[in-house]
């Protein structure tokens, strides 16, 4: 299954839930330790998701605390592509099969050859491009033959 249609089922199965009647009292309650995988048509593991608390904004919007967001390899390495560290972000699903997950303050991005910070950034996970605006910083750990010849 698409990420995206991962995340539409969670936020359908979440908005059923914060949008109960008064009564229950759970309001517009956030999920804690929210968790959302994501597979590839094959079945194997895209992406993960998670984070200390998310609140159900829209149909269409999910706000998380303490974003946690990996990627892998989609294939039976199961290998580990990259993975995001956010305090806060968004995580938008303007259309089926596109996600974007921004945020305006932090964002570290870890991957085995490079180390990368910045600010007010944008991840579009259809295209499986970042894009960070201000503070960006990055460390390379890739060699870089003939650089001084």
């Amino acid at each position: 299954m698409k990420f995206a249609h991962v995340i539409i089922a969670a936020a359908v199965a979440l908005s059923a839930w914060t949008l109960a009647p008064a009564e229950t009292s759970l309001g517009n309650a956030p999920v804690k330790k929210f968790r959302l995988p994501s597979f590839n048509e094959a079945g194997f593991r895209m992406g993960l998701l998670t984070g200390d608390e998310a609140i159900m904004v829209s149909s269409t919007q999910i706000d998380l605390r303490e974003m946690h967001f990996t990627t892998f390899s989609g294939d039976e390495k199961n290998a580990v592509e990259m993975t995001m560290l956010a305090p806060v972000a968004t995580v938008r699903i303007p259309e089926p099969n596109k996600t974007i997950v921004e945020g305006k303050g932090s964002i570290r991005v870890i991957r085995n050859d490079l180390d990368a910070s910045g600010e007010d950034w944008t991840y579009n996970h259809t295209e499986r491009r970042l894009v960070m605006r201000k503070n960006v910083r990055f460390v390379l750990q890739a060699e870089l033959k003939n650089l001084l010849k």
